[in-house]
């Protein structure tokens, strides 16, 4: 397999989780997850195997699918963007009558991904940093399109400055869009520094957020709709035994609910 970056190597957590959670539990359904950790040459003993942060990751990806499902229900010419894909099947996993799709990331991981995903006439895959905006040019859009950028694992990698800087770049871009992401607290920063997987990749945590405004703040048109909890009842009701107990537990309380959240934002001229 192609050799890659450290921080690019971050996505087999994921890809592992989704694999787990598919194999035992009703949070996600994700085959093509458990193919590739089955078959990729790839040394998962390097992934920190934790039952509770495949739950997290398992969790993470079904709240993300359902929100890329309802948006293609409920927007006629839905074009869906997922910057930083890792090896993710959510263009299996959700089915609907879209416009286009595009995945992008890094140039060393598209081409793993080639060797399990297959380009046609509505889902295309894009090598490129997420932050060189010159693959915007690549997404085809009419007067009707209604875009979704989902970002999964990938803003606290980037620096505030950086991250600034992309929803500028996708609010200049698309006339309507709305972008959704999974971002760290301040304080998860400070704690990934002493308990994190992506420690033992020689990755490195970059930011998080306590306040939408950061975002809000910087021009007219962009604005927080919702936040999400990992630990919502109706995830850890899919649990069972012990594992829900112990979740619901140090999970699912208020001072673990702000560390890790789900931000939905509308981007509007």
């Amino acid at each position: 397999m192609k050799k890659l970056t450290k921080e690019s190597e971050t996505l087999f957590i994921p890809l592992y989780s989704k694999a787990e959670v598919h194999q035992y539990g009703d949070i996600l359904e994700d085959e093509k997850a458990a193919e590739i950790v089955s078959s990729v040459d790839y040394d998962f003993d390097h992934v920190f195997k934790s039952r509770f942060l495949t739950i997290y990751m398992g969790i993470r990806a079904a709240i993300l699918d359902e929100y890329v499902r309802t948006f293609i229900q409920t927007h006629e010419h839905a074009i869906i963007i997922t910057l930083g894909c890792g090896l993710d099947a959510r263009c299996l996993r959700v089915s609907g009558d879209y416009e286009q799709w595009y995945n992008l990331d890094l140039t060393d991981v598209i081409a793993v991904r080639k060797n399990y995903y297959q380009e046609d006439e509505r889902y295309h895959m894009i090598a490129s940093s997420v932050l060189s905006f010159e693959w915007l040019n690549q997404i085809q859009i009419s007067d009707q399109s209604f875009v979704l950028i989902v970002a999964e694992g990938l803003t606290m990698y980037l620096s505030e400055e950086e991250n600034k800087a992309l929803i500028l770049a996708l609010k200049q871009k698309f006339k309507r869009a709305d972008y959704v992401f999974d971002a760290y607290s301040k304080s998860a920063v400070w704690w990934s520094k002493y308990k994190n997987p992506v420690n033992a990749m020689g990755a490195v945590i970059r930011w998080g957020m306590d306040d939408p405004n950061v975002f809000e703040s910087l021009t007219d048109g962009i604005g927080c709709t919702a936040i999400r909890s990992f630990t919502e009842k109706q995830w850890s009701d899919k649990l069972s035994g012990l594992t829900k107990w112990a979740f619901r537990l140090f999970y699912a309380n208020s001072w673990a609910d702000k560390l890790y959240r789900i931000y939905y934002f509308q981007l509007r001229s």
